[in-house]
């Protein structure tokens, strides 16, 4: 998910004409943000990159599927309702808004990773139909999970298998290496001082 907003970074010129030439009007906010009433659908352009709405805040959906997409970069700074960007080459979720409370479709991309998807939403989370290997870093929280190892209900139902990466299992088992049997030392144990 993106960072806190930073209003000093913002610079609303590409958004506002945007908004004003697809006749979606707005209300600019006390942070500097633009807030569009409703839904926002920029979808099936042929579009391979997102317009700057970073300083845009969405109270409805926000729709940017059937594009061509390969970044989120420019996607609405905040989404309070669902957010669509199914059918595109996205191989991150890196620029997802923040608070999305509807669903999130992110199926028939490029991603190998689920990173940067929101932690928590109350709708449905879709990430079919792609090469993942794992469901890491879906949300937590869903009202139901479709995926290509199955459809889920609960963060429970998830198999163990799917809830991390091969990387990450790699990294844990690394560093929590255990006995399986006893050891017996038959000499006394001497410690070097680690070589940079």
């Amino acid at each position: 998910m993106k960072d806190a907003f930073n209003a000093a970074a913002c610079s609303t010129a590409e958004a506002e004409d945007f908004l004003a030439c697809h006749s979606y009007s707005f209300q600019r906010q006390g942070d500097g943000r633009l807030l569009v009433q409703g839904n926002i659908d920029i979808a099936n352009r042929q579009l391979a990159e997102l317009p700057d709405l970073s300083c845009v805040i969405v109270t409805g959906n926000f729709y940017c599927q059937d594009n061509q997409l390969t970044s989120l970069k420019g996607a609405p700074s905040e989404v309070r309702g669902g957010f669509w960007c199914n059918g595109n080459r996205l191989e991150s979720l890196e620029y997802s808004p923040n608070g999305i409370t509807g669903q999130y479709i992110c199926s028939n991309n490029r991603l190998s990773t689920l990173a940067h998807a929101p932690e928590n939403i109350t709708g449905d989370f879709a990430c079919a139909g792609n090469p993942l290997t794992s469901l890491e870093g879906a949300p937590k929280q869903f009202n139901k999970l479709m995926s290509d190892f199955g459809t889920f209900k609960s963060w429970e139902e998830v198999p163990e298998k799917f809830r991390y990466s091969e990387e990450t299992l790699a990294e844990a088992a690394r560093k929590s290496v255990v006995l399986q049997e006893n050891m017996s030392i038959l000499k006394p144990i001497t410690f070097k001082k680690a070589t940079p």
